[in-house]
């Protein structure tokens, strides 16, 4: 029977150790504070123009939720806009998801399959009386 060099005995030996603590490491799900400490916070601010439409691109790292949130729109009264999220290709935002009604303070989030380039709008769609200014925050993987 072959028992194979000393030497790939202790590569074996090396591999199988190598095995058993990466198994012993993972396996537990993660906590909820550690799952939101693998998320990404971008906030975008500027001023919306009366019939505008205003883009930020963003990389997203993995597959996950991805949440955006009208934060502020100034003045109170600017009544509301669009809000979407879409793919970027380094010139023009593809919207796959989209509100006319964005609100203040309200989540809207989307699930993507992977790793990208993405970029979030805002739109007036004809409700603004004046140029707003704007805060929106976008949290992904």
């Amino acid at each position: 029977m072959h028992r194979g060099s000393p030497r790939s005995r202790q590569w074996l030996s090396l591999a199988l150790l190598a095995t058993l603590a990466t198994g012993a490491c993972g396996g537990s799900p993660l906590s909820p504070d550690e799952l939101a400490s693998l998320l990404t916070t971008d906030t975008f601010t500027g001023t919306i123009v009366v019939g505008a439409t205003v883009t930020h691109p963003f990389v997203v790292k993995r597959a996950g939720d991805v949440t955006l949130t009208l934060t502020t729109l100034t003045p109170a009264d600017a009544g509301a806009v669009g809000l979407g999220l879409g793919s970027w290709d380094g010139t023009t935002c593809t919207v796959q998801i989209s509100t006319d009604q964005a609100t203040v303070g309200t989540a809207y989030a989307a699930t993507v399959s992977g790793a990208g380039n993405f970029c979030v709008v805002l739109v007036d769609g004809g409700a603004l009386t004046a140029d707003a200014n704007y805060a929106v925050t976008v949290r992904h993987p």
